[in-house]
């Protein structure tokens, strides 16, 4: 004779049936059309959500076990496989590997959020972290004092802007050889193209892609395409195929626009070394997005990478260390 207990744990079960079939579908719609990115900018949207897509999934998949759904539990296993698979180089190591192999520049982006940093933490970050190279995006209105504050640090620097959030201002150790600010697609959206110079005695130099992209909603994702596609035409031109792309490129791992970039531009990631760790919003764990990277072409490899220390902005700071890939 069944007891009281499992009567209701079968009551439980039949009651959560429905909403586990119900749940599993649209988790279903969800996924299916993050991979169709290629179709429609919406559904690429979907596609920046594949961490949350995988954790949903699996709350599913326990959902219909505990209901014993057969059909609702094989679709939420399909659905876990299927969102889990794209983030497995993510998870197969720490936000900040270990290991002391050698690097020839380390280099720091972080979007400010306009007023929103902390200048005094953003000054602490970048002593703590003692970058080579450091590219901020969204600066404040009044930049002077941050720059200022960092001159003798970084003595060559661009500083042209407009006053766009989109503006781009890079600060280096290495001597700026040249640069050039690519705005064709829009006056407030620009491409930065710096060709930067150690000082070693055996001088090596490396060209340093910087932008701010814009978001990829309707007519801004086409003037995002616009971007991006000038970003990799500025690393296709880099000399030995030695350049770095760095920023807020409004953009995760995981969406077809990120793919076609990389593709177009024969740039990588960094997934071991990087982790899942998000970058945007990253203070709410279920919404919080990568949307900031370091990427390297073929003749330049990326030896370590981290997120940084929060210092105020809506973004944390990505930093990478880097190094020249021996010439054939």
């Amino acid at each position: 004779m069944p007891r009281p207990g499992q009567d209701l744990a079968r009551a439980g079960a039949g009651r959560l049936a429905a909403p586990s079939v119900v749940l599993a579908a649209l988790l279903g719609v969800a996924t299916v059309a993050s991979f169709l990115g290629a179709w429609w900018w919406l559904f690429d949207i979907a596609s920046h959500f594949r961490p949350q897509l995988a954790a949903a999934s699996l709350v599913c998949l326990a959902t219909a076990l505990f209901a014993r759904s057969r059909a609702a539990a094989i679709l939420c296993l399909v659905l876990v496989a299927a969102n889990a698979v794209p983030l497995l180089p993510y998870l197969s190591g720490s936000a900040r590997a270990a290991g002391a192999e050698r690097a020839d520049l380390r280099v720091l982006t972080l979007n400010l959020h306009l007023e929103g940093a902390d200048m005094d933490a953003v000054r602490r970050l970048i002593a703590s972290e003692d970058p080579d190279v450091v590219m901020f995006t969204e600066m404040p209105a009044d930049d002077g004092a941050i720059l200022a504050g960092l001159r003798d640090a970084y003595p060559h620097r661009t500083e042209y802007r407009r006053g766009s959030p989109f503006d781009v201002v890079l600060l280096s150790r290495w001597r700026i050889e040249d640069w050039s600010m690519d705005r064709n697609v829009a006056p407030y959206l620009p491409v930065l193209s710096a060709r930067l110079c150690g000082a070693q005695s055996r001088q090596r130099c490396i060209t340093i892609v910087g932008l701010h992209a814009a978001r990829p909603f309707g007519r801004e994702g086409r003037r995002q395409r616009a971007q991006l596609d000038a970003a990799a035409a500025a690393v296709r031109a880099a000399p030995l195929q030695q350049a770095v792309v760095m920023g807020d490129l409004n953009l995760t791992p995981w969406s077809h626009a990120f793919h076609r970039f990389t593709q177009g531009a024969g740039v990588r990631g960094n997934p071991p070394e990087r982790g899942l760790a998000a970058t945007w919003l990253s203070r709410v764990p279920l919404f919080g997005l990568m949307i900031d990277h370091v990427l390297a072409s073929p003749n330049v490899r990326i030896v370590r990478a981290w997120v940084g220390a929060d210092v105020g902005s809506d973004h944390l700071p990505v930093i990478a260390d880097l190094a020249f890939e021996p010439e054939p």
